[in-house]
């Protein structure tokens, strides 16, 4: 995530084996208001999360007001 932010920023990205994959991939992704967006073809943006913050939305969706939701 930090290298296609780099690209994203037009910085010089750190140096690693992964950095072809980033350029190419970074054309899929947008920043926009200080956050990284995945861009799809027929979906909204797609907010990238931090690992931190993607165990508490899946915590929050799963334990939080929508884990008492009773299904079929």
């Amino acid at each position: 995530m930090t290298e296609i932010w780099d690209f994203q920023e037009r910085l010089t990205p750190k140096i690693s084996n992964n950095n072809k994959k980033a350029k190419k991939t970074s054309n899929y992704y947008v920043i926009d208001g200080g956050d990284l967006y995945r861009r799809g073809f027929t979906t909204p943006l797609l907010k990238c999360l931090t690992q931190d913050l993607s165990e508490y939305v899946m915590n929050e969706m799963h334990r939080g007001i929508y884990g008492m939701h009773l299904g079929s």
